[in-house]
């Protein structure tokens, strides 16, 4: 996990995140709490002791942003910890991963569907009716055939904001 070893680090006023001068908890948007997670991540990793969080510093900036929007769709109240806001991170971390590999990997339109019907990482296709996500699953696995099949550039989506695209959401 990218944050383990931080179960001390309560998240109030002199504690560890006001130490580093960031409160994920303030974040209204997807980029204000990539920033505070980016700089959480390196304080973590001067700190000694955190070998992971690295892997949280090592994704793109887009990569790290839609992390951040996962932790903001799944987030019901405020992280009392620093232990809380790490486990957010690693779960959203793990979300974001098994979201692109569940979008790469469908074989069909109802596989595509499927994926894609993630409320944390895609709250827009999350929302439509049931017929308009048939109709945006098919456009996206369209997109997706284009990406295996074109000679040059990658076989997959990199990105969530690619499948926004592709399902024009």
């Amino acid at each position: 996990s990218p944050f383990g070893g931080t179960e001390g680090g309560i998240l109030t006023e002199g504690n560890f995140t006001h130490k580093y001068g960031l409160d994920p908890n303030k974040a209204t948007t997807a980029t204000e709490l990539r920033t505070a997670l980016t700089t959480f991540a390196v304080a973590l990793v001067d700190l000694g002791g955190v070998n992971e969080a690295p892997a949280f510093i090592d994704l793109s900036n887009a990569a790290k942003l839609e992390v951040a929007e996962i932790v903001l769709n799944a987030k019901e109240e405020d992280f009392a910890t620093a232990y809380e806001l790490g486990q957010a991170v690693d779960a959203a971390m793990t979300a974001h991963g098994e979201f692109l590999n569940d979008v790469n990997t469908a074989d069909s339109i109802s596989a595509m569907n499927a994926a894609l019907n993630n409320e944390d990482a895609f709250p827009a296709f999350y929302a439509l009716d049931a017929a308009d996500k048939v109709a945006k699953a098919e456009e996206v696995f369209n997109k997706l055939q284009e990406l295996k099949d074109a000679e040059k550039g990658p076989k997959k989506f990199n990105t969530i904001a690619e499948i926004k695209a592709a399902a024009g959401l």
